[in-house]
């Protein structure tokens, strides 16, 4: 299964922008979530705190951008997903995975 998360959110300040995808290795048993964090012009943003969430779980995980703006959580078990990206100075965005 594939999936590719991606929403312009507006903010009152400045606005990120995620574009993750989502895909399950061949055994079917772990996932991966990963994407580049952007501004609203399109230029990435390095440094971003990115938090992934299992949303019946709770079990988070937390990594931050690349110089590239780009963030990966390989092996994770399969579910939905809350994405969450903080930089100071930028309003939070947060995005759910759905069915």
């Amino acid at each position: 299964m594939s999936d590719r998360l991606g929403r312009w959110i507006g903010g009152v300040l400045l606005v990120l922008v995620l574009f993750a995808g989502g895909r399950v290795d061949a055994q079917g048993t772990r996932g991966i979530i990963s994407g580049t964090v952007s501004d609203k012009s399109g230029a990435v943003l390095p440094g971003v705190t990115v938090t992934v969430t299992n949303q019946d779980t709770g079990i988070v995980r937390s990594g931050t951008t690349t110089a590239d703006g780009l963030y990966r959580f390989p092996a994770l078990e399969p579910g939905l997903y809350t994405v969450r990206a903080a930089l100071s100075g930028f309003q939070i965005v947060e995005n759910k995975t759905s069915k």
